[in-house]
């Protein structure tokens, strides 16, 4: 698992919102725990590039864009921002199988300033992942 390098502003929450068959929507709750305003980089459709999770039996998106441009995501002090993220169980389980996985979020900081320009936009390191609690399926 990728750890994050610093103490992170922000605590990842996840719950699942529902499942049907392979599909599965898990809501994520980003917390801001500081009492500034924690700003972070992302992308207007495809937000969901910045999620991961650790296991492989679960795939993450994708969702199809008609546009799709960096943006930054304001979350106020002691706020929470909630996703709904789609996923998909990439194989078929067993009755007796029990899947236990994290969803890490790539925090990636944004500047107070202006918009981010999409000249200036640059994919993130995939170093700041700040992790889920654990949950099971079955």
């Amino acid at each position: 698992m990728i750890k994050a390098k610093y103490s992170s502003p922000l605590k990842v929450n996840i719950s699942i919102q529902s499942r049907e068959n392979i599909k599965l929507a898990i809501k994520i709750t980003l917390t801001n725990t500081t009492s500034d305003t924690v700003i972070y980089q992302s992308m207007s459709c495809s937000w969901w590039s910045y999620f991961t999770t650790n296991s492989d039996d679960i795939r993450l998106g994708p969702r199809w864009c008609d546009k799709n441009v960096p943006i930054k995501v304001s979350i106020p002090p002691y706020s929470k921002e909630e996703k709904l993220l789609e996923c998909v169980l990439t194989t078929k389980m067993p009755v007796s199988k029990t899947i236990s996985f994290k969803v890490g979020f790539n925090f990636t900081p944004a500047e107070k300033t202006e918009a981010i320009l999409f000249s200036e936009w640059s994919a993130p390191e995939k170093i700041n992942y700040i992790w889920s609690n654990s949950l099971k399926i079955n």
